[in-house]
């Protein structure tokens, strides 16, 4: 199809964790990597946290995604 012809070549594709649509994705987008959205992995993090500890893991979530690159995500392992 040629309106899908721009979608050659992708690297990444970024979508929620619909088993469905991760198998198509890796059925028509060979070798791309595959990301979760950040807001749907909050969101299920959250939901499996007591409610009273909900915004501290919100708070430390928000925190850990604007890491600037690996070497930052690799200090907050490390913390």
């Amino acid at each position: 199809m040629k309106f899908f012809d721009w979608l050659k070549g992708m690297d990444l594709v970024v979508s929620d964790d619909h088993k469905g649509l991760v198998n198509a994705i890796e059925a028509h987008f060979q070798g791309a990597t595959w990301q979760w959205y950040q807001t749907h992995f909050i969101r299920n993090i959250l939901d499996a946290c007591p409610k009273s500890l909900q915004g501290k893991a919100a708070r430390a979530s928000a925190v850990d995604f604007r890491r600037a690159g690996h070497k930052d995500g690799q200090a907050v392992v490390a913390e």
